[in-house]
């Protein structure tokens, strides 16, 4: 059965995608070039319509005559929000207030409707007690955060795909090993919905996912381990961080790099390490191949995690840090060769 499910998912996103980059086409929703991205002619945007579709039929179809649980409803129901609100952004931009005020409100309802964890594992055997006080705010900000980084690191073809497919396959993975099935599902659904998603957007693009895609993955990615700390019994909190490794860290670095200049971090730019590999002469399939690797391995280490003991866990951690030393040095390398300043 879970075949069939992951099956429908994978084919609802290729059938999916494949509509709505057409009607995209027919009704001129496209990603125009500017000096701010990476691609040279405008492509169809509203890919995670296909992504959503796909996910949901899997989760119906491996969900149907069965009672899952209410933290599940409460996941996928309020999922619906994000990849409306990403929607309708891609159709008409929105403030970014409003964006944001919307997104913090989705997340809060989450929150309360799963439930505040106060003892939070580390590792096998190794648990914090923290106020709700605390816990609440914070899972929001991480819930927010996945969201906005999600949509920040969605600028080259097939990164973001690639990303969500891992991440996804490896929390579905470590979820599966801890008994929770029902989040396992959501969360296998969604890898395979993005498998079918990259069969379009792999370069060369013939569509991007958008906002409509980039914030329904997002605050999956975010709320799922969020859920997973509540449960019982609970994945440590760094599995959720180790799986989006790559875009966590990349997100964060240039970031805070800008902030540190004085510039609006929030604003579009080209400074992202996948954006400076390319701008230094790459081709994009050259760069998702070291970015998949990267992925990759800290995808593994995310399961590692899920039932590793403190000094495992640290050492997990440590590979994802290894990997981003790896992938800085690279392009700094790439940027000084070429006689362009690194950052």
């Amino acid at each position: 059965m879970i075949a069939l499910g992951l099956t429908l998912a994978f084919v609802g996103a290729l059938v999916g995608c494949e509509a709505v980059r057409r009607y995209a086409l027919r009704h001129a929703l496209l990603d125009a070039p500017d000096e701010r991205k990476l691609h040279k002619t405008p492509t169809p945007r509203l890919g995670g319509v296909g992504i959503f579709a796909g996910t949901a039929l899997g989760c119906l179809a491996l969900f149907w005559g069965t009672d899952p649980p209410r933290r599940t409803w409460a996941l996928l129901g309020l999922a619906l929000p994000y990849a409306a609100l990403g929607l309708v952004d891609d159709v008409k931009p929105m403030r970014m207030s409003l964006r944001f005020g919307l997104q913090i409100a989705v997340a809060s309802a989450l929150v309360y409707l799963v439930g505040v964890p106060t003892a939070i594992p580390l590792a096998a055997g190794v648990v914090v007690s923290l106020p709700a006080w605390v816990v609440a705010p914070a899972a929001v900000v991480w819930i927010v955060g996945v969201v906005n980084i999600t949509n920040f690191m969605d600028g080259m073809d097939g990164l973001a795909g690639t990303q969500t497919a891992a991440a996804a396959l490896a929390l579905g993975a470590a979820l599966a090993g801890a008994g929770h099935v029902d989040l396992a599902v959501v969360a296998l659904c969604l890898a395979a919905a993005s498998g079918g998603f990259l069969v379009h957007n792999s370069p060369p693009a013939r569509i991007f996912m958008g906002d409509a895609g980039s914030m329904f993955i997002g605050f999956l990615l975010g709320a799922l381990p969020f859920v997973a700390v509540r449960a019982e019994p609970a994945l440590p909190l760094g599995v959720g961080p180790m799986a989006l490794a790559p875009f966590l860290l990349d997100a964060t670095f240039t970031r805070a790099k800008r902030a540190a200049r004085g510039g609006r971090f929030w604003e579009p730019h080209k400074e992202h390490l996948y954006q400076r590999a390319v701008s230094s002469g790459l081709e994009h399939r050259d760069v998702l191949v070291a970015y998949a690797a990267w992925i990759a391995v800290s995808a593994g280490a995310a399961v590692v995690a899920a039932r590793a003991d403190g000094r495992t866990t640290l050492a997990c951690a440590a590979v994802c840090l290894t990997g981003f030393s790896l992938v800085l040095g690279w392009v700094r390398g790439r940027e000084a060769r070429g006689g362009s300043e690194a950052g």
